[in-house]
């Protein structure tokens, strides 16, 4: 039996994490040389950092929120959505309506619910905002802005549950750097910044 006539074993566990290092590393790359980031254009930080973390995460949406003046709610900066490739922005989530969620946004944690229905931190949304968009998992780290936490960038996973690696929670930490760099040479420049700046 020749060699053509084995079948094709799959790929072993460390052939496969090389892989998605490779992949984080490339993203990585490719998002601290974009040019919008250097330039401090806030739209184009916002599109290139939510259509690279969906295409990275291989995840449908992936969105930046910030919140209002009040801190009473997230307001959508950019939301991308892979299956429409196409970006959407200005919904609200009222903090009122979500408690348990905003009380951990504002501690500044890491939201990784694999089980968003049922994840004490997520579960509020299920029947407004999980359900209707299918969405199963969720991975959500804070931005900070001037010494705060401003603003929140959110990974939605439709389809199967997944686990939230620590290699792509340390990728979204990562982009939530990045965000929090752009505010600063925004502000630098005297630019929008990058939260608000697609308004």
């Amino acid at each position: 039996m020749n060699s053509f006539s084995q079948p094709l074993q799959p790929p072993d566990r460390e052939t496969a994490k090389e892989a998605v290092y490779s992949r984080l590393l490339t993203a990585m790359s490719l998002l601290v040389r974009n040019e919008a980031l250097a330039a401090g254009d806030p739209k184009g930080v916002l599109q290139t950092t939510t259509r690279m973390g969906a295409m990275t995460l291989d995840t449908q949406r992936v969105s930046v929120w910030y919140f209002d003046p009040e801190r009473t709610c997230i307001i959508c900066a950019d939301l991308f959505d892979a299956a429409a490739d196409t970006h959407f922005d200005g919904t609200r989530l009222m903090a009122s309506d979500y408690p348990a969620y905003f009380a951990e946004i504002n501690r500044g944690g890491i939201v990784g619910a694999d089980d968003a229905l049922s994840d004490p931190r997520t579960r509020e949304f299920a029947d407004h905002y999980l359900r209707p968009l299918g969405i199963t998992s969720m991975m959500d780290v804070p931005i900070k802005s001037g010494g705060r936490y401003a603003g929140v960038l959110c990974y939605e996973h439709t389809g199967p549950q997944r686990v939230w690696q620590p290699e792509e929670k340390q990728f979204a930490l990562f982009q939530s750097s990045l965000l929090s760099l752009s505010y600063e040479i925004c502000r630098k420049l005297g630019h929008p910044d990058p939260l608000h700046g697609s308004r």
